[in-house]
């Protein structure tokens, strides 16, 4: 398992790749393997067939520890904002003309009507992020409870979402804010910032999906 030193230094705005789309597996656990499409036939198909040149713009997909219903797999989909009930293999092509753009492939999709955040836990793919995560998801919870808003959130552990020299990691979703050297002494800003001021937090934001890494530099200046 990599462990290495984390990053306190590098400059945390444009660190987060362009990618337009966030697709997310809920998996219902987090012992994932170094690879999440190692971990299961549909998500190594479900993730070939994301990163096909079918595929418009550039989609980013990860596992969840939300569970699913019935025998196949529950699929958020952001910024749309939308999460496609148990999907198999045999839905990839229809949730693939979704991507295409159109409306819903005849899949069965529900609306997700509050804010989802996922945490890096990825331990077995490098210890940083499987160290700090679960503590960092852990003081979230307990910010949200003590702020009555526990139930306004839905937070769950996430794979390998990009540069663990960062952990902790925190992509707060819909709208893709990316949070690097997070620690659980921020959590209570986080949510504070993030529910109320409706706005990133600066210290702290690494990026935002759908901007490239220099419009993300550009946004901070501005900030």
């Amino acid at each position: 398992m990599e462990h290495e030193m984390l990053d306190m230094e590098s400059p945390l705005p444009g660190t987060v790749k362009f990618y337009d789309r966030h697709v997310v597996v809920c998996t219902g656990h987090h012992q994932w393997k170094p690879k999440i499409e190692a971990d299961d036939p549909f998500i190594a198909a479900l993730s070939r067939a994301v990163k096909s040149d079918t595929v418009p713009g550039f989609a980013k997909i990860t596992a969840c520890d939300a569970p699913s219903r019935g025998d196949g797999y529950d699929v958020m989909l952001f910024p749309e904002n939308r999460k496609f009930i148990g999907l198999t293999e045999a839905d990839i092509p229809a949730f693939i003309r979704v991507l295409q753009g159109e409306s819903d492939a005849g899949l069965e999709w529900v609306l997700l009507e509050k804010p989802v955040w996922l945490v890096c836990g990825h331990a077995s793919r490098d210890g940083r992020c499987g160290e700090l995560g679960p503590a960092v998801l852990a003081a979230l919870d307990a910010a949200l409870a003590a702020s009555g808003r526990r139930g306004a959130v839905e937070l769950h552990t996430s794979s390998h979402v990009g540069q663990h020299r960062f952990a902790g990691n925190l992509i707060c979703c819909p709208a893709g804010n990316w949070y690097g050297r997070v620690t659980p002494a921020d959590a209570a800003e986080i949510v504070s910032v993030e529910l109320d001021a409706k706005k990133p937090l600066a210290r702290l934001w690494r990026g935002r999906m759908g901007m490239h890494p220099s419009e993300q530099i550009v946004l901070m200046d501005s900030m």
